[in-house]
């Protein structure tokens, strides 16, 4: 609706009629003395065209239809209609080269492919070379060696995928093994990829670490910094241990294929179309060897939250002291150490808001809410209880006295409280199944507040945690139910330290 908004709002800017008929229509969607009416794609396509009759010629121009993400076949099928029903009327439409948009329109336009200028090509081969050069990445034995590589990624290449080409050229020993490798560019893009990959003959563990890396920079959100990053895809079991012997390095084996960002914070794409490669699901499975690297949306989520799962049971974090002076110590330093805590305490219940239905996920979730109430569990429900009290009012994320953790500890600390409780107030179903099956008593109430309060009121109804539980409407009724003394008490009670 953007795009036809703004096409009707351009064509009424050129003359009055055209613009007496918009006008006409917005009365019709905004009477003065009724509600707003909506109006579904085809009224506007029906009046962009009738507006086109206006003048005696029309030249519509648009850019980036490639862009549009999940509407893109709608736009493209609308602009197709207007121009089947438009007289007078010329189109021009430009957009990278997608399977979705070129079926739709190779029948009905004419397609013209662009490519870089050779001259601009040149001079960013040159620059790259020479950069290699100066940070010895590439050790040239000759001039004619340096003139044959910009002649090959100029001409034979097309300028196209420079970076990744000549960080393949950087890995041959001399002179005489890259000649050799010049005359066996990858020819595509997805060839480019699997050379690039250069990781299915490296084992299990580094393949699946090049997949999440992958995944993850191209689906989570939020966006992970290099630091959060690392520490997701180090995870390989329940119960490991965390430290810089065993963190997962920056690897070189993606380097043509991920770059830091400017501030060095973040890794991102060495260029666009990689990150639409690993998405486009066609292009994948038409090259042989590298499917496991499809970035789907929910594949990937089930990954990530599988991750968060085995990171938040990570024995860095089965151990507390009973002190409070000590435990806010020791959380101040597990919140700067690891960095992607505060991510994982959330994220994976947004991630898993349709459900529990992966067997992975739920075997973990299980281990998670372990009936013995491990110190890992502890430690995360103490974190989702601090973000409860943020959004509520009634702790405060700048609090120099740690007030709303020690509130929070004490909490925790309530004899009555069980991890029956939790699994209720966040509505997850297969959790509550399994501990009440496993003894865990179904009337066992936090102070006076019952289960089925708790499933009622539910933590993921309370403002500023709608958007990371994954629910559309953060005003949910149940909100209301935090405001009452009695169970807002059950939850944040004053006990004695």
């Amino acid at each position: 609706m953007n795009i036809l908004s703004a096409l009707a709002t351009q064509l009424a800017r050129q003359n009055d009629e055209s613009c007496r008929l918009l006008d006409a229509y917005y009365e019709v969607l905004y009477p003065p003395k009724g509600p707003p009416q909506s109006a579904d794609a085809d009224e506007p396509r029906a009046k962009i065209s009738q507006m086109c009759g206006t003048f005696d010629q029309n030249i519509i121009v648009i850019d980036g239809l490639d862009e549009c993400d999940d509407m893109t076949d709608e736009v493209v099928d609308n602009l197709i209609q207007i121009a089947d029903f438009s007289n007078g009327l010329s189109m021009a439409l430009f957009s990278r080269d997608h399977y979705n948009i070129r079926v739709r329109l190779e029948e009905k336009i004419e397609a013209i492919r662009r490519a870089a200028h050779t001259e601009d090509a040149e001079l960013y081969v040159i620059a790259e070379v020479d950069k290699r050069i100066r940070t010895r990445q590439l050790q040239l034995a000759s001039a004619d060696m340096k003139e044959e590589i910009r002649s090959a990624l100029v001409g034979k290449a097309d300028g196209i995928w420079v970076i990744c080409q000549l960080d393949y050229l950087c890995d041959y020993a001399h002179d005489q093994e890259r000649r050799e490798a010049l005359s066996k560019l990858p020819p595509d893009l997805p060839e480019g990829i699997v050379v690039c990959l250069r990781v299915n003959n490296s084992s299990v563990g580094v393949q699946s670490m090049v997949q999440m890396y992958l995944h993850f920079m191209a689906v989570a959100d939020p966006k992970l910094t290099i630091a959060e990053l690392r520490q997701t895809v180090s995870i390989t079991a329940i119960g490991g241990t965390l430290d810089k012997d065993n963190s997962v390095p920056e690897y070189e084996i993606m380097k043509s294929l991920i770059r830091k960002s400017a501030d060095g914070k973040y890794f991102v794409f060495a260029h666009f179309s990689v990150r639409e490669f690993f998405e486009d699901e066609k292009a994948i499975f038409q090259t042989a060897g590298i499917g496991k690297y499809w970035a789907a949306q929910s594949a990937t989520n089930s990954l990530l939250a599988t991750q968060c799962l085995k990171f938040l049971q990570m024995d860095n974090f089965d151990r507390m002291p009973d002190v409070s002076d000590q435990k806010i110590a020791v959380i101040h330093q597990r919140d700067e150490t690891f960095p992607f805590y505060r991510h994982a305490v959330l994220l994976w219940i947004k991630l898993t808001k349709d459900g529990l239905g992966d067997a992975e996920i739920l075997k973990l979730a299980k281990s998670l809410f372990h009936l013995s109430k491990p110190k890992y569990f502890m430690s995360w429900y103490i974190e989702v209880l601090k973000n409860v009290m943020y959004a509520i009012g009634i702790g405060s994320r700048f609090d120099t006295n740690n007030e709303t953790t020690i509130q929070a500890w004490r909490v925790a600390r309530a004899p009555s409280f069980k991890p029956l409780h939790m699994a209720a107030a966040l509505n997850l179903l297969e959790i509550c199944s399994f501990l009440i099956s496993s003894d865990s008593g179904a009337n066992d109430k936090l102070d006076a507040t019952t289960l089925l309060d708790l499933a009622f009121t539910s933590i993921l109804s309370v403002p500023g945690l709608a958007e990371m539980s994954g629910k559309k409407d953060p005003a949910s009724r149940s909100y209301d139910h935090w405001k009452k003394p009695a169970l807002t008490s059950s939850w944040l009670g004053n006990n004695d330290d």
